[in-house]
């Protein structure tokens, strides 16, 4: 039987959601038919760590903020592995550990993340426990990362919120945060997460991570995104400042029909940068930069 747990804003109207997790998915959602903000915290353990987490989350509500807490497991600890050459590796892992023999990289993992950037001859990556066993050869990673929801350990938090309403998201581990709908302002930090809106509208977005990915959907007042080794996406960007960076990963911005005067700098070490509808755009001043990779203006 899944544990669960669930909060509810005091008031109606647009509040300011904030949430701190170590591991796990939040999924955000906003529509017009949702008044109050609800929060529900959820893992498929009976018992066991996920399930003493998300019993003892807990929530407080000050003015319009709505603060929910959901403490980390016992052994949910995040390690970095780096590898020196003419390559750069980065091998982050939740519950699991790291080992070498004979040149080859093991990853075993209990439950939790796994995210590699840049290449390595040979990697193998497995689960102690249940799940698929991942190899990555030659440089290529065959299979990816990313959560998948019901898992055991995993924890999900689903959030309703009112359009309008602001996000503060913060992971000092691998959680993973998810956005669909009208937001005024998304702010959040996470160690080894992705952040990804989908259907997403959003007013400015402040993001950092050290491995993970972004994708915004639309962003209509600027902001910046910044990893050290993850791919940067906006599909559509329609003004003002914005400021992009990424040590190891790909950037890509793609501007509205119309936009809002602004600078727009987009910067990497080791990645492509490809913009469409920004080089040429009067109300835009673009910088563009890369070490290591091609740029592409359409």
């Amino acid at each position: 039987m899944p544990t669960t747990n669930s909060f509810t804003a005091e008031t109606d109207g647009p509040i300011r959601f904030q949430i701190g997790i170590t591991h796990g998915t939040v999924k955000v959602t906003s529509n017009s038919a949702v008044t109050r903000a609800t929060v529900s915290v959820r893992t498929e353990d009976n018992n066991g760590e996920a399930a003493e987490a998300v019993t003892a989350a807990s929530a407080i509500q000050a003015n319009r903020t709505l603060q929910v807490t959901v403490p980390a497991t016992e052994n949910a600890t995040t390690s970095a592995v780096y590898f020196g050459g003419g390559n750069t590796v980065v091998n982050s892992v939740i519950h699991g550990t790291v080992d070498t023999v004979n040149g080859a990289t093991f990853v075993q993992r209990d439950s939790g993340n796994v995210h590699i950037a840049g290449s390595v001859r040979d990697m193998h990556i497995g689960r102690s426990r249940t799940g698929k066993r991942t190899i990555v050869a030659d440089g290529q990673v065959l299979v990816g990362h990313g959560p998948s929801g019901g898992r055991s350990g995993h924890i999900q938090v689903d959030v309703q919120l009112p359009p309008g309403s602001e996000i503060a998201f913060t992971s000092d581990g691998g959680a993973h945060l998810e956005l669909d709908g009208n937001y005024r302002r998304v702010e959040a930090t996470t160690v080894n997460g992705d952040v990804e809106g989908r259907d997403s509208d959003i007013g400015t977005a402040t993001i950092r991570t050290t491995s993970g990915d972004v994708t915004l959907d639309r962003l209509r007042q600027g902001g910046l995104l910044k990893s050290v080794n993850g791919d940067l996406k906006i599909r559509e960007y329609a003004g003002a400042t914005l400021t992009i960076s990424t040590v190891n990963g790909d950037i890509k911005v793609t501007a509205a029909d119309r936009t809002t005067p602004g600078d727009v700098t987009l910067k990497t070490v080791n990645g492509d940068i490809t913009t469409k509808r920004v080089r040429g755009n009067p109300y835009l001043r673009l910088s563009v930069g890369t070490v290591h990779g091609d740029i592409n203006h359409r």
